[in-house]
């Protein structure tokens, strides 16, 4: 595995390959919320992280 680099404020740096597609939706997306990538990526994983802690409690 690599070193993962992290930035000064802690946070990991990775590299995410995804379809064009799918990435001129996530810009048309964010430019409307006023977020940058990371940021809403951010934000998309923690909703998906969130659905499946409820998903696992409502079992």
């Amino acid at each position: 595995m690599k070193k993962k680099s992290t930035s000064p404020d802690g946070k990991v740096k990775i590299s995410v390959n995804i379809p064009e597609r799918l990435l001129l939706e996530l810009d048309h997306n964010r430019k409307e919320s006023k977020q940058d990538r990371s940021n809403w990526i951010t934000s998309a994983i923690m909703e998906k992280l969130a659905s499946i802690r409820k998903m696992k409690n409502d079992i």
